[in-house]
């Protein structure tokens, strides 16, 4: 499926369930392709956690390339 429309420029929910925490993300439109760039950060059964991460979409959204750290 080719994007219709150009998805919005940030994006924010919030972890509920096994965790509680917070995520946003900012796509970034690259060579005709998205790329999307966030960070999460929660706590899950006492311990805190954050993931930066970085994932590239083609056209079709499928994803073409992650890098998390």
């Amino acid at each position: 499926m080719p994007f219709t429309a150009p998805p919005p420029a940030a994006v924010a929910w919030l972890h509920q369930g096994a965790c509680s925490g917070f995520e946003v993300g900012y796509f970034h439109e690259h060579d005709g392709r998205y790329r999307i760039k966030g960070c999460t950060a929660a706590v899950e059964e006492g311990r805190t956690w954050v993931v930066d991460y970085s994932i590239t979409l083609d056209p079709s959204w499928a994803r073409r390339a992650a890098r998390a750290g």
